[in-house]
């Protein structure tokens, strides 16, 4: 190919890009508001879609992820509509200085009671916020009727 078609596929395909970029980003300015400025990196997964396509559909992952979850195969509950995880990366190290992950649940709102006893972790309160110190180093917050997010290390001023 021509360096001149080269130049016309990129210039055609720089705003198909960022249109998708966009779209994308504005679907996850709820859950983005719960990270970090520190953050640098980023993953954004719309899960719905996930179970939409092609091998998704073939090897029926829709109807299996609920049995993967109360097995303890898969970190994602069944009812998860998207999922965003940031960290802090000290890429000397390669190491994660923090994570975080925030689910937005589809359909009825959060029970976290429910989640606490799912999960076995103790019941808190963190700004207000209903939350569950879990046994592994990491707090769970309610902070709305349809979004947790997770912080680990459990550092209760860097998760507020």
């Amino acid at each position: 190919m021509s360096n001149i078609k080269q130049v016309r596929w990129m210039i055609l395909a720089i705003p198909a890009a960022m249109i998708f970029s966009v779209s994308a980003q504005a679907q996850f300015d709820n859950a983005a508001k719960w990270v970090p400025q520190s953050a640098n990196t980023l993953v954004m997964v719309r899960t719905q879609e996930i179970f939409k396509s092609e091998i998704a559909q073939k090897q029926y992952w829709q109807a299996k992820k609920s049995q993967a979850f109360n097995a303890g195969a898969s970190f994602l509950p069944p009812d998860t509509k998207r999922l965003l995880l940031a960290s802090q990366m000290d890429f000397e190290h390669m190491e994660p200085i923090w994570e975080v992950a925030v689910f937005e649940k589809a359909g009825d709102a959060l029970n976290i009671v429910d989640v606490s006893e799912r999960v076995k972790g103790n019941l808190d309160s963190i700004d207000g916020n209903p939350a569950i110190v879990l046994p592994n180093d990491a707090f769970l917050v309610k902070v709305d009727d349809s979004t947790l997010a997770a912080m680990t290390p459990a550092n209760r001023q860097m998760t507020s």
